[in-house]
């Protein structure tokens, strides 16, 4: 109907334009000494075929086409519900242009791979999506197809399908110079042969978000760079990844070759469960945030951070049951590029360690660990240095726990790089014990021997219930944490130069920019950049500060509180 609609407005449009330049060619006539044959010839040029076919005049208006499997004819036209196509081969026929719909009818089911089409621009991409009533369209390429959707054009919108049995990715992303502007939205993924959803190759400014993938035997999500594209502005978003056979739920990774990812990748709100190895793998990648993630059950644990990953930030991430495995541990931080952040997050369940600490450049703080089993709770491990680790708490739910680890020989916990303060420490009727050098320390002995931990304690950080993370209004945690840093200079009204630039991180998504509040200021700043080496962070507006303004996280009374409940998502489903 639309199409019809479409036909007759520009067919009035070319009446009326052919009125008006026959009449501006009339008046004209005698002042240009055109003859009649001239006047006709240009009049005729100007509405020739050519000029009404072009992209210009005549896909101004997008077209819709549509696919249905039972009533469809491939012979039809495809551009209205009662001419819709049968099935794909018609997409390979059609030169479609910027702002094109094609739309699968829901409660109908392909058993052939669908390739996107090229025509999309920036703010008018082609977009692939449902219509009709029913269940989502079905594309079931039963293991005899090697990817069920193929994606190797820029500017494409991919919503409200379901994609199952692959041999390689039931989604496949890749084109030699990158991919631009890509959205998958609301798709549900099974059987992958690989895995669910693959991009490599790079690209910019790519979006996956609300997806549900279960059974990929390889990768729920892998990201993908190149040696000549990488990856930036990636986010995947309210995705949920279930029982990975083979390896991590969603990945950062380098490719075949060892080439590394790219840059500015945000991941938000998923979930990864019983994944093989980890939820998350971030072993590539620079200025990546996962934040309001929750990882369960996963073999080897929830986040692996490693091999070239960079500034790299996990906040208010929710961690149970993991890993199942004997092996790594819930949150496993390692290698030598480091510059790791973890905060405000609860690291809780019968795992075999909660965090392991293997990387040089890493801040823990206001995260708390719920220890309910397994072996040592947090392993200090490797000649690494600059380590912070301060407002946190680690509880044991029974009336034991394993040991807090420092197990290399040249870093006692008195090491001139390691910072451990501002913790509270509690395990029911009994003491926290430390380990190094193959002896074994209470509570104070370790302060006493090592000179470390004084504003630490050994208390029950009395948390409202068995959760761990609602503290009660008497709470011992309250306001007894420590500031994370402070000014030293100022070089702009909103440039300040900090003691130390390891607590701070910024995100290409202006709506994931960290917040933060100076003591003394009732205000709060959101770091807009850092710069690492020079120890700058920039804000989003300006201040004026010295070095009495401590720097810390957005705190409710006198100062910051020992643990994650003043800055934990209370929604997010923790118990």
């Amino acid at each position: 109907m639309r199409s019809k609609q479409n036909q007759i407005i520009v067919f009035l449009l070319l009446v009326i334009g052919l009125l008006v330049a026959v009449s501006y060619f009339q008046s004209k006539s005698q002042d240009a000494g055109y003859s009649e044959t001239t006047k006709y010839k240009l009049v005729k040029e100007m509405f020739s075929d050519q000029n009404l076919t072009s992209s210009k005049f005549q896909k101004n208006i997008s077209q819709t086409y549509y696919i249905d499997k039972t009533n469809g004819d491939n012979s039809a036209d495809g551009t209205s519900i009662e001419s819709a196509w049968k099935d794909f081969s018609k997409i390979k026929n059609v030169s479609f242009a910027q702002g094109d719909r094609i739309l699968l009818k829901r409660g109908e089911i392909w058993n052939q791979p669908l390739y996107v089409p090229a025509g999309g621009i920036e703010n008018k991409p082609i977009i692939i999506d449902a219509y009709g009533n029913g269940n989502m369209p079905v594309i079931d390429i039963r293991n005899n197809y090697l990817n069920g959707i193929k994606i190797y054009h820029s500017n494409i919108v991919i919503n409200n399908l379901m994609i199952q049995n692959s041999i390689k990715n039931c989604i496949a992303m890749a084109k030699s110079n990158g991919l631009k502007n890509i959205r998958l939205n609301n798709l549900k993924i099974y059987n992958a042969g690989l895995n669910g959803i693959a991009i490599s190759k790079g690209g910019t400014n790519l979006q996956i978000i609300n997806c549900y993938i279960e059974n990929a035997k390889n990768n729920g999500i892998v990201l993908e760079g190149s040696a000549e594209n990488k990856l930036s502005n990636v986010i995947v978003r309210d995705c949920h990844i279930k029982k990975i056979m083979d390896n991590d739920g969603i990945t950062i990774h380098q490719d075949s070759y060892g080439n590394t990812a790219g840059s500015n990748f945000l991941l938000q709100n998923n979930i990864a469960e019983m994944c093989a190895e980890q939820g998350f793998d971030i072993t590539t990648g620079k200025n990546v945030l996962l934040v309001n993630n929750i990882s369960d059950k996963n073999k080897q644990g929830g986040i692996l951070v490693g091999q070239s990953a960079k500034n790299v930030t996990i906040k208010r991430h929710i961690s149970t049951n993991e890993p199942t495995e004997k092996k790594s541990a819930a949150i496993n931080l390692q290698r030598n590029f480091g510059n790791i952040r973890l905060l405000k997050s609860i690291i809780k369940g019968n795992g075999y360690h909660l965090l392991l600490i293997k990387a040089n450049n890493v801040a823990v703080f206001n995260n708390n660990f719920i220890w309910n089993g397994g072996s040592s709770p947090v392993d200090v491990s490797g000649e690494i240095d600059n380590i912070y680790f301060i407002n946190n708490i680690i509880l044991s739910k029974q009336n034991k726990m394993s040991r807090i680890r420092f197990l290399e020989a040249s870093r006692p916990p008195n090491h001139k790089s390691f910072y451990f303060n501002y913790n509270i420490y509690h395990v029911p009727g009994k003491d926290v014990v430390f380990y190094y050098n193959k002896k074994n320390y209470n509570f104070k002995k370790y302060q006493k021997t090592f000179k470390v931990g004084s504003h630490s304690l050994n208390i029950n950080p009395e948390f409202v219930n068995s959760s761990g993370h609602e503290l009660k209004i008497d709470s011992p945690a309250i306001d007894k944490g420590c500031f994370l840093t402070h000014p030293v200079s100022q070089i702009t009204p909103n440039k300040v130069v900090v003691q130390n630039t390891l607590f701070f991180y910024k995100n290409f998504n202006f709506k994931n920019r960290q917040s933060i509040m100076f003591k003394g200021i009732n205000e709060t700043f959101n770091v807009i950049d850092v710069d690492y080496n020079n120890r700058i962070i920039t804000l989003d507006k300006n201040i004026n500060v010295n070095q009495n303004h401590l720097i810390g996280l957005n705190y409710k009374n006198s100062a910051l509180d020992i643990g994650a409940y003043e800055f934990i998502d209370l929604s997010l489903p923790i118990d």
